[in-house]
């Protein structure tokens, strides 16, 4: 019996991480962290205060925010439940429209192209995205964590770790 009992308590702590992983690595929260991570840990460290906070709210409120809020009002409009959207065509449309005015956004305000690059990344991956599951189911979240380590990868060698 207390094997079965652990078993259980296993099993939803299992769960609890999956649940926690996923809302903490959506591909939505992608970009975000990578700016938070660029200004953390890289020599954009030493930017202002001011600057970081503005670029991080830019991108917050493009690649986070909006997002969310349509996919809730397109669930809503349509009347779709949670599950159901998994199922259907999921509007990653209205993702990518709010990709490109951050992307749009991030120019006018003649951010570094490393920066920009990001979220020209983000938007290339998620067009990707689109065109492969009209043939293939692919996760976003794998397409997104793909997308973090070339990004890795690829800020490592530009600012020579």
């Amino acid at each position: 019996m207390d094997r079965e009992k652990e078993h259980i308590i296993a099993d939803k702590t299992m769960l609890r991480v999956a649940r926690v992983t996923s809302m903490v690595f959506t591909p939505f929260s992608i970009p975000f962290l990578s700016f938070l991570v660029l200004f953390l840990f890289s020599y954009l460290r030493i930017m202002p205060m001011v600057y970081k906070l503005i670029v991080l709210g830019i991108v917050y409120c493009f690649t986070i925010l909006t997002p969310t809020i349509t996919i809730f009002l397109f669930r809503k409009i349509n009347g779709f439940a949670r599950q159901e959207l998994g199922e259907r065509k999921k509007p990653i449309l209205l993702t990518i429209i709010s990709y490109v005015f951050c992307l749009l956004m991030m120019r006018r305000l003649n951010l570094p192209w490393y920066m920009t690059g990001i979220i020209l990344a983000s938007l290339v991956v998620s067009i990707i995205c689109i065109a492969v599951n009209l043939r293939w189911k692919l996760s976003e979240h794998m397409a997104g964590i793909g997308g973090v380590i070339g990004g890795l990868v690829s800020f490592s060698a530009l600012f020579g770790y």
